[in-house]
């Protein structure tokens, strides 16, 4: 669509990408195929629509991570109103998946952390690589 937002535009494609990334594909298929071969259970015959729901919200909260949960909001919004339409279903999985995003703060990962304690390490060593060398020279001069 070309009346959406530049920034809910990228949030769509972080979305899309995230579903790709994350073979989302193959879970609710696998889901499909369960219900179908099980169909007396009922939490296999009603599996493949939780976890498209479930899939959903795990690409959202990949998409605000990468963009913003503002922006994948406003996209959810926009293109949700306009796909769903009159459906009492659809609106209310996407009214559960923008209430996921309210309650949404993103949190460092794990590499995050690593690189948290790392940096001052590594800035204590090419602090020490340049100025050991110039204390040096400054202490045993430049004949020493």
């Amino acid at each position: 669509r070309t009346d959406l937002p530049a920034e809910a535009r990228e949030a769509v494609l972080a979305h899309e990408f995230a579903h790709l990334r994350s073979h989302h594909h193959r879970m609710i298929g696998l889901c499909s195929v369960v219900a179908v071969s099980l169909p007396i259970l009922p939490l296999f015959r009603q599996a493949p629509h939780a976890v498209s729901i479930l899939t959903e919200m795990d690409a959202d909260l990949a998409a605000a991570r990468q963009t913003s949960p503002s922006a994948v909001r406003r996209a959810l919004l926009h293109v949700g109103t306009t796909l769903v339409g009159n459906d009492a279903a659809a609106t209310d999985s996407t009214s559960q998946r923008v209430r996921s995003l309210d309650n949404y703060t993103i949190r460092p990962t794990v590499s995050a952390y690593i690189a948290a304690c790392c940096a001052p390490l590594f800035l204590s060593v090419v602090g020490a690589a340049i100025a050991l060398p110039a204390l040096s020279i400054l202490v045993h001069g430049l004949t020493a």
